[in-house]
C-alpha cells in the first residue's frame, strides 16, 4: 500500500508542477552545470569508442582465441609459399634465386605482418575498448542511476513538503524527505567528483592505445622493409648475379 500511495503522490505532484500549481525545488546552478559536464563526456567518450571500434579492425578471427582460423596476411605467406615451391621447379626461369628469396622472404614478412596484426587488436581491446567501455557502463551508468534516484527523492521531498504546509501532522514526513534528498545530492556530487578522477584514467587509455599502434606501425613497416630489399636484391651481401642466377664470392676471389 505504501509503494502504491508514493506512487500515486509522485504523479500527483509532477502533475501539479506541470500545471503550475505546486511548488518544485530547483536544483543548485553549480550541481545542474557538473550535470550537463558529465552528460557531454558521457556523449565525447561514446563518439571516440564508436570511431574507434570503426578504426580498428574487430573480426574476432584476427584475435588469439580465433588463431585457427585464416588471416589475409596469413593467406598471403602461404602463396608466397607456394610460389616459392613452385619456383625451385622452373629451371629456365630468369632471376629464379632472387624470385625465391624473395618469395620466402614475403612469406615470413606476411606471417610477421600477421602476428603484428593480431597482437595490435588484442592489446586495443585490452588497454583501451575494454577500459573505456567500463568507464561508460560502470561509472557513467552509475551516476545516472544516482541522478535519476535524486530526481525521484526530489519530487517526494516536495510533495511532502506541500502536504505539510496544508496539514501541520505532515511535517516530520517532509523533515525526512528533505534528509533523504540532501543525502542523495551528496551522494551524486560524490559520483561527479569520481567521475572526474576517472577521467585521468581515459587519457591514460588513449596513451596507452596509441603506444600500441606506434608498435605494430613500427613493426609492420620494419616487416615490409626488410620484403622491399629481398625484392630489390640488397639483402644478398657478397653475392652477384650473372645469368639469372646467384653466384657467391669464394674468400679467395674476393682476396684476390
Amino acid at each position: 500500500m505504501d509503494a502504491i500511495r508514493k506512487a500515486a503522490e509522485r504523479v500527483e505532484q509532477s502533475v501539479l508542477e506541470t500545471v503550475g500549481s505546486a511548488s518544485k525545488t530547483e536544483l543548485s546552478p553549480l550541481l545542474l552545470e557538473k550535470l550537463k559536464m558529465a552528460d557531454d563526456i558521457k556523449v565525447k567518450c561514446e563518439k571516440l569508442v564508436h570511431a574507434m571500434e570503426k578504426h580498428i579492425p574487430s573480426d574476432p578471427r584476427l584475435t588469439s582465441s580465433f588463431s585457427n582460423h585464416s588471416h589475409p596476411a596469413d593467406a598471403v605467406a602461404q602463396a608466397m609459399k607456394e610460389l616459392a615451391d613452385s619456383a625451385e621447379c622452373w629451371p629456365e626461369m630468369a632471376e629464379k634465386a632472387c624470385a625465391i628469396r624473395m618469395f620466402r622472404s614475403g612469406q615470413n614478412v606476411y606471417k610477421t605482418l600477421c602476428r603484428s596484426e593480431k597482437s595490435y587488436i588484442e592489446n586495443s581491446a585490452i588497454h583501451f575498448i575494454a577500459p573505456m567501455k567500463q568507464f561508460l557502463i560502470a561509472d557513467i551508468k552509475r551516476l545516472e542511476q544516482e541522478r535519476r534516484e535524486l530526481m525521484t527523492l526530489r519530487v517526494d521531498m516536495d510533495s511532502a513538503r506541500n502536504r505539510a504546509a496544508k496539514h501541520e501532522e505532515c511535517a516530520p514526513e517532509a523533515e525526512r524527505a528533505t534528509h533523504d534528498f540532501e543525502r542523495q545530492k551528496d551522494i551524486v556530487e560524490e559520483e561527479i567528483r569520481g567521475l572526474e578522477r576517472k577521467l585521468g584514467l581515459v587519457c591514460i587509455s588513449v596513451k596507452t592505445y596509441v603506444d600500441d599502434h606506434v608498435t605494430y606501425l613500427e613493426t609492420s613497416l620494419e616487416a615490409m622493409r626488410e620484403l622491399q630489399k629481398a625484392a630489390r636484391g640488397e639483402d644478398m651481401k657478397g653475392e652477384e648475379k650473372k645469368n639469372g642466377e646467384i653466384i657467391v664470392e669464394s674468400a679467395i676471389t674476393k682476396a684476390v
